[in-house]
Parts: structure tokens; C-alpha cells; sequence
């Protein structure tokens, strides 16, 4: 190819390229997204339906013109549904076939908060509220917790469960200023557990006492145990 046949050739492809880049650019600024598609994370969703989604999307549509021009406007249909109280995470893209694909995460509750109001929280200590439909198994807190102080909550939970034995037995607890007491799934006392310093400690002092119950079975009932003190469990019957 001579200099010449060069100059064209390039000057075609030139022309070329342009035209497809102004009709991509003319096609994504008249896309049209007439339907959506919804999409949960794997676990079944228990706090937001599909309808509730597409609802809420179609509530909101004024604000978000049939165009879906560019990043910023799916930037902001995921704001609205990530604003959803239980959606932890929301991925909005456009399909070549028109459709707006919606991906959400929902939040997964750690501890249910049984006080003057009900909601769960999850792992990152975000409240949300209860599900109308569904009722989740999960660590029951009993009192008011404020929202300031559920992280501080769940990671002591945290640090409780990664022994086994806490994994197995707490079922419920609550809080008193710093001082928690704890309720036990195989045994009928409350454990005074007081602040989470030497929670290790507290965990053998309780394990041993546990075993030493079931060996011997006191005929005086317990009714709670304290694990404040140190190098010793102080049982009472009241």
C-alpha cells in the first residue's frame, strides 16, 4: 500500500470509528429500560419482596428518566434501593435487551433486640427492622439497645462465639451499663457475667462449674451464678 492508499485507508477507518462511537454514545442516551430484573443474593430474600422492589422503583421513576444515560443515574437508583432498611448492598447495570438488572443483598440478622421496640442487627451492628412474614432463629438481646451501642454488643458476641462451648449454650442476654448476664440453653441459671474483661478466664470458670452441675446435680437449685469474681463462681438461689 502506497503512501497515498495509507492517507485513505486511515482516514476511512478514522470516519469509521467515530461513527460508532457517536451512534454507542447516541444509543446510550436514548436507551429505554422498560422492565426490570431482579436478582437476590443467594440466600432467599425475607425482608424485601421482588414486588416491594419493583414498587419502589416504579414510585420513584420521575427521578430517573426512561434514559438511563450514564453511571451518576444508576448511581442513584441503587441509592434508592440501598436506602431499603434491611438492603445491605444493591448493583444496578442496564442489559442490551432494554431491561434495568437490579442485584441486591440483603442484610442477614445476627442478634433479634427484644425491647420497648423489636428489630434485628446485623454483623456490622446496622439495626433493621423485623420482617412482616418471617421470623429469624437467631441470638435474642432483651432490652433496649441503642444504636450507638449495638457494635459494641456484637463484637462481644463476636468474641464470645469463637469458643464452642458459647456457640452451643447462649441463647439470650442483656446488658446493664457494663455488665452483661447471659442465659444458657442446657441450664436453668442465669450467668452473671459482668464486663467482657478476662472473658476467657470467665469461659473456664463457667465450663468447669457446668460440669461439676451435671455430675452432681445439686438438690438446692441454682438460680444464678456469678462469674465476677476472681478464681471462683459465686452460686445463689435467688
Amino acid at each position: 500500500m502506497n503512501g497515498k492508499g495509507s492517507i485513505v485507508f486511515f482516514g476511512v477507518m478514522a470516519v469509521v470509528l467515530t461513527s460508532l462511537l457517536v451512534f454507542t454514545q447516541w444509543r446510550s442516551q436514548n436507551q429505554h429500560y422498560s422492565a426490570f430484573e431482579l436478582e437476590f443474593s443467594p440466600v432467599t430474600p425475607l425482608f424485601h419482596s421482588s414486588e416491594e422492589v419493583e414498587n419502589l422503583l416504579k414510585q420513584n421513576w420521575v427521578a430517573f428518566p426512561h434514559a438511563v444515560k450514564d453511571t451518576l443515574d444508576l448511581n442513584r437508583v441503587e441509592a434508592r434501593i440501598e436506602a431499603l432498611p434491611a438492603v445491605a448492598n444493591a448493583e444496578v447495570y442496564g442489559t442490551p435487551k432494554g431491561f434495568l438488572g437490579v442485584y441486591i443483598e440483603e442484610r442477614k440478622p445476627y442478634i433479634r433486640v427484644q425491647g420497648s421496640t423489636a428489630f434485628y442487627v446485623d454483623r456490622s451492628g446496622t439495626p433493621f427492622p423485623l420482617s412482616k412474614t418471617h421470623t429469624v432463629d437467631v441470638l435474642l438481646y432483651i432490652g433496649d439497645l441503642p444504636p450507638t451501642e449495638a457494635p459494641e454488643v456484637v463484637a462481644f458476641v463476636q468474641q464470645l462465639q469463637q469458643h464452642d462451648f458459647w456457640k452451643k449454650e447462649l441463647t439470650s442476654f442483656e446488658k446493664n451499663n457494663q455488665n452483661y448476664t447471659l442465659q444458657l440453653r442446657s441450664f436453668p441459671f442465669e450467668v452473671e457475667f459482668g464486663t467482657t474483661n478476662q472473658w476467657r478466664q470467665k469461659t473456664k470458670k463457667l465450663i468447669a462449674f457446668c460440669a461439676y452441675y451435671k455430675q452432681h446435680n445439686p438438690q438446692q437449685p441454682v438460680a444464678k451464678i456469678n462469674l465476677s469474681y476472681a478464681n471462683r463462681v459465686v452460686a445463689s438461689a435467688f
